[in-house]
């Protein structure tokens, strides 16, 4: 019976989303046409190609001849213009042609037309499947966009990671061996526009942008107004208001924090040319702890609370993960994830042996939650009849510059 309702319910939210998914490209199709007609008398560019991209031409480009308007029923499947042909070639908007339902040419039912007219008086017809337009043509740049783009060289803008569904965002390089890490929300200026399209950057765009990150590395995002925004998002506004670990924020200086604590740190470390933790002891929900601050070039970066309570029951560890669980949510809302791993079944069914299972590691736990800028996790695991509980905290925009510290580091080993 129970399967049978979670089924019910599953399909349920099919179809509600399906409806949706309809409902949002109804209004997208008929707001499509006026994105499009927008660009008629436009002019653009033939972008130019890396090398490994050049074989596969500029696509989806016909003739009148090869539309057949009102003669031919045939189905053209692609039209593709030499590469060394076009390159760098302009033309302009002429014209946009709807799709024709009732039309006896298959190609004009499917698809609608840009009509363009190059600056050597060629006429082409840009074929355009799309029911949601972005009013742009493949293998060109819009003039205007690129005008748009040099004049924010010398800005700042933040990168938005949930503009990509399933992938982040990378600050790429020509070199396809190299790119940076890039935070949401993180601050980057523009530097430069970059026109040639490469085969190995992930995500649709006319054309790139040259962005700097603080730390100091430049690579290249695509320009799409879905991939950053202009101004300061409201999130980072509540920053300036609020504490992301006790009371401190990300960035903060190691002298900065240890002037919000009360107590003297019990350690000061300074592990590595970049990296330096300080520890303090505390007590959290009534249990004995570690409170590490971890900083990468004097920023704080990451932070915990290393629970250092010990319990001769280990089925207590429990109690104090959904303990610990309840006030963190308290706080900051429902988790965005929460994963429990058997690594071996033996006491799986067997509750009363969970905590034996967790400080030999058969078991383990971690719970998620996201605010703006920091991930938090809950974690509880073990081994050797050791238990670890404990909280991290970590920045988000500083993540990079972990990554780079830590290069460094490993990079003065050798």
């Amino acid at each position: 019976m129970t399967n049978k309702i979670f089924e019910f319910r599953h399909w349920i939210k099919q179809i509600i989303l399906l409806i949706l998914f309809i409902s949002i490209a109804i209004f997208y199709r008929t707001d499509a046409a006026g994105d499009r007609q927008r660009r008629i008398g436009k002019e653009f560019v033939f972008r130019e190609q890396g090398e490994s991209l050049q074989k596969y031409r500029y696509h989806d480009f016909l003739s009148e001849a090869e539309i057949g308007i009102e003669k031919s029923k045939e189905y053209v499947l692609s039209g593709k213009l030499p590469y060394k042909d076009y390159v760098g070639v302009k033309g302009k908007v002429v014209a946009i042609i709807p799709k024709q339902p009732d039309s006896p040419n298959i190609i004009q039912r499917v698809c609608s037309f840009w009509k363009i007219q190059l600056e050597t008086g060629e006429i082409l017809y840009y074929k355009d499947y799309s029911e949601v337009s972005d009013d742009q043509i493949d293998g060109v740049y819009f003039i205007d966009d690129y005008n748009e783009a040099k004049n924010k060289i010398g800005k700042y803008i933040w990168i938005n990671q949930d503009a990509m569904y399933g992938r982040q965002q990378r600050s790429y390089t020509e070199n396809e061996n190299v790119s940076y890490p890039l935070d949401h929300l993180e601050k980057v200026m523009i530097v430069d526009v970059y026109t040639k399209e490469l085969g190995h950057v992930y995500g649709a765009s006319p054309f790139y942008i040259k962005v700097k990150k603080e730390s100091g590395e430049i690579g290249l995002i695509g320009y799409n107004a879905r991939n950053f925004f202009e101004n300061p998002p409201v999130e980072l506004s509540k920053i300036k208001t609020s504490f992301d670990f006790r009371k401190s924020k990300w960035g903060m200086s190691v002298a900065q924090v240890k002037a919000t604590e009360s107590n003297n740190p019990v350690v000061h470390e300074k592990c590595e040319k970049s990296s330096t933790v300080v520890f303090y002891e505390d007590t959290i929900a009534g249990l004995q702890s570690l409170v590490v601050y971890i900083f990468a070039y004097d920023k704080l970066v990451r932070a915990k609370y290393m629970i250092t309570e010990e319990h001769t029951n280990k089925t207590e560890y429990l109690s104090d993960y959904e303990n610990l669980s309840s006030k963190v949510s308290e706080k900051y809302g429902k988790p965005a994830g929460e994963h429990t791993f058997w690594h071996n079944d033996l006491y799986k069914n067997d509750h009363s042996k969970w905590g034996l299972a967790i400080s030999i590691g058969h078991l383990s736990k971690f719970t998620r939650w996201k605010t703006s800028n920091t991930n938090i996790d809950l974690s509880l695991c073990g081994d050797k009849s050791k238990v670890e509980l404990g909280i991290e905290y970590s920045g988000r925009q500083l993540q990079s510059l972990e990554e780079k510290a830590d290069k460094e580091e490993e990079q003065e080993k050798f």
